[in-house]
């Protein structure tokens, strides 16, 4: 699920909108001094600190949290399931955050009480009283729940509102406030002083100050950080002169990483190298310069609060990154912006009267418009013509924040290059059909089928048939009549693929919602992994024309082979070393796997039934054309 939260402000921390899906009739208080959220993994994802409130549901043997950037678990003996009446009241009521790096909350006003009530760490929230009577060091406070103690004075601060001092002050008390955590011992996912990550320590430098921004490393449209522009020089290196627009309390966003800019070239962050919270310089030849993250090649943008022109989103850079062979030219996009962050981007490959590319699925708008780095998730296009084009691209932010609450965009913007595109369209004269070559061959294409992963016949299909090079189908020859000896037909499932049939895949793998298939295969995954653990990829060794995915027919039997798992099930099982199999199936593969390499093909470590000729024909073409009746 999905917050798309429009502002957030301080009061907003506290409640995340009440028409999220998650709001009703109950919400969590945090109540120990601070909880850990975990990732899906079981990992550490996330602090939340003692008094927040949180729309919430019970789900087994843990609370479901809905934070401002999505849903974690926390352990419920760490809040309190109550009325949402209750919560909210408590909400409005509290009015100071703690502000040293931890504090006592003590049952009498005085230094020698003990032990504390709770011990709560910065950031913090309860409700502060009258100032004692007897020592005007303590000042009252109130917990959830009604409990009440005593606090020092200078220990808790009033919540601070966003802005309320100007934006000269702002910088100065975002600067202050992370410099508070300076020495703080890293820790992946925390965000109070006994241990923070990167991003815990610009979200409550941010938090302490009234605002919330987005908890990561990366910006996020719907949260009020604006993209901002900072080139370097000729010799990818940071100058004073360089960083002049650079302003205390902006942010650096480097490749999984983020810092605070403090002025002067300097920077404070949370880092894992150091394992502490540190200063360091984007300056070459400054003490604490990190070469590997300060270089303006290595930062994948700037980010401030303040932005110049709040309603402007515009691009500042646009370029594409080839890789071509040749006879198939493909680019990669990328875009450097400024301006809140657009939740899509349309995408004009050969020019803006050409077809355009829609761009909004989270981890293709991140490498196209955040990270400037060559990725293989960054949007990508290949030509099947040649000529040359002027790419033009634009950013829309219809969804995410926008001060006015009006859609912002950058307009169409040309790219100020054109590219030359160099190809050998839809070429098949080096292929041949496998009912032809390999006439014992049985065929099953299940891609023209509606029986595959899509739950559709997929783009390039046009008939069941099969096509490889020359050279692959000569050595398959080899192997099917090797195997007809022994008793065995080979069954072919997928032969060539169209690069359309590819790009069919990623639409269906971009479209979270369409889940038909999943039961049948990939139960056990959800939908948004497939491209990071690329069962879905951009590219297909398939359209190079020398790859094939197949099983054994027994010729006795009549039956397929049993190999202990089906065609295309994405997980585990489907590798052909897994072991928890029955010996006479692990033994199937091993066989089909013996004479594919026997006779020239390369096997696949995660798919038992795909096989590659080593010495493919054309190792760098990916080809186009259709499958269809010659």
């Amino acid at each position: 699920m999905k917050s798309h939260v429009k502002f957030l402000a301080l009061a907003m921390i506290l409640a995340c909108p009440v028409s999220s899906a998650y709001a009703g009739e109950f919400m969590a208080v945090v109540t120990a001094p601070y909880a850990p959220l975990y990732a899906p993994d079981g990992t550490r994802n996330n602090d939340a600190v003692y008094g927040m409130v949180m729309n919430a549901e019970k789900s087994g043997d843990v609370v479901l949290v809905e934070m401002p950037y999505g849903v974690d678990p926390i352990d419920p003996e760490n809040v309190q399931l109550v009325p949402a009446s209750e919560a909210e009241a408590w909400r409005d009521s509290v009015t100071h955050q703690v502000i040293a790096p931890f504090a006592d909350i003590q049952a009498e006003a005085y230094t020698a009480s003990f032990p504390a009530i709770i011990t709560l760490p910065r950031g913090a929230y309860l409700k502060i009283g009258e100032v004692n009577s007897d020592d005007e060091r303590y000042v009252a406070a109130e917990l959830f729940g009604g409990v009440k103690g005593w606090v020092r004075k200078p220990l808790v601060r009033p919540i601070r509102k966003w802005m309320a001092e100007g934006e000269e002050n702002t910088r100065k008390n975002l600067v202050d406030d992370a410099l508070r955590y300076l020495g703080t011992s890293y820790r992946w996912g925390g965000r109070t002083p006994e241990g923070m990550d990167c991003s815990g320590l610009v979200h409550m430098a941010y938090n302490l100050n009234g605002l919330e921004v987005f908890r990561n490393s990366r910006p996020k449209y719907g949260f009020p950080i604006a993209l901002k522009h900072v080139p370097g020089n000729s010799d990818d290196l940071h100058t004073l002169e360089t960083l002049k627009s650079l302003k205390p309390g902006d942010t650096i966003h480097f490749s999984g990483h983020v810092g605070m800019y403090l002025g002067d070239g300097k920077f404070i962050h949370a880092n894992g190298k150091d394992f502490s919270t540190t200063i360091a310089s984007l300056i070459s030849g400054d003490d604490g310069f990190r070469e590997d993250i300060a270089r303006p090649s290595a930062i994948n943008t700037f980010g401030t609060a303040f932005p110049d022109e709040p309603e402007k989103l515009s691009v500042k850079e646009f370029y594409a990154v080839e890789f071509e062979s040749a006879d198939r030219t493909g680019y990669r996009f990328y875009v450097r912006a400024e301006g809140y962050a657009p939740n899509r981007a349309v995408l004009y490959p050969e020019g803006k009267d050409g077809i355009a590319i829609e761009i909004s699925e989270d981890i293709a708008l991140w490498r196209f418009v955040y990270s400037g780095r060559d990725s293989d998730k960054a949007p990508a296009y290949f030509y099947t013509r040649e000529g040359e084009y002027t790419p033009a691209v634009e950013l829309i932010n219809d969804e995410g924040y926008r001060p006015s609450g009006k859609t912002i965009t950058s307009g169409i913007c040309d790219m100020n290059t054109t590219i030359k595109a160099t190809v050998n369209p839809e070429d098949s004269s080096g292929f041949v059909l496998l009912a032809e070559a390999i006439p014992d061959a049985i065929l099953e294409i299940r891609y023209y089928s509606t029986y595959n992963f899509v739950g559709d016949r997929i783009d390039g299909y046009e008939a069941p048939i099969a096509m490889l090079t020359k050279e692959a189908a000569k050595a398959l020859r080899e192997v099917s009549d090797e195997l007809v000896s022994r008793g065995y037909r080979l069954k072919i499932y997928d032969a060539y693929r169209p690069q359309m049939a590819v790009n069919h895949f990623e639409r269906w793998a971009h479209d979270l919602k369409d889940t038909r298939m999943k039961k049948y295969f990939y139960p056990e995954l959800d939908k948004s992994v497939l491209f990071e653990q690329d069962y879905i990829m951009s590219k297909s060794g398939h359209s190079r024309g020398s790859t094939v995915d197949l099983t054994l027919f027994d010729m006795n039997t009549e039956k397929e082979v049993d190999m202990g798992g089906t065609f295309d099930y994405f997980g585990e099982l489907s590798h052909p070393d897994y072991k928890k199999i029955t010996e006479e199936q692990y033994n199937n593969r091993m066989l089909l796997r013996e004479v594919m390499i026997k006779h020239g093909f390369k096997p696949l470590y995660s798919e038992w039934w795909h096989f590659t000729l080593r010495d493919e024909p054309y190792p760098d073409t990916y080809f186009t054309f259709p499958l269809k009746p010659r």
